[in-house]
């Protein structure tokens, strides 16, 4: 699973951070985004393999609501050109998954398994 996470943290680095203008980061994500149809297709792959990790740890049912849910609102962001791709620079729904995961890592860790 540590390879799965690795990868996860280095696609999420990728797509929504590996830029940066001042303090906005940004990555290939709203880019890719660019192209339509495939962009969002491809980036809403990476986003659910995220997803499968998640259910692969044992999250609970409500955190992996939670994190297809901002699959989805990303996915859903995403089809407006242009206004969607900005937004999707500022939304960064793998991260918040990230989030979700180091979370439930952290509480692991901490002898609290949190479901």
């Amino acid at each position: 699973m540590e390879m799965h996470l690795r990868i996860a943290r280095a696609l999420t680095e990728f797509l929504e951070n590996k830029f940066s203008i001042g303090r906005f980061k940004f990555g290939f994500d709203p880019i890719i985004g660019v192209i339509p149809g495939f962009g969002d297709l491809v980036t809403t792959v990476i986003s659910l393999y995220i997803v499968w990790i998640g259910i692969q740890m044992r999250l609970s049912q409500q955190k992996i609501i939670e994190m297809v849910g901002n699959v989805l609102v990303d996915f859903l962001i995403g089809l407006f050109p242009i206004i969607g791709d900005l937004t999707d620079a500022v939304f960064k729904a793998n991260s918040r998954n990230m989030k979700i995961l180091e979370q439930h890592l952290s509480n692991i860790v901490e002898g609290e398994i949190v479901r």
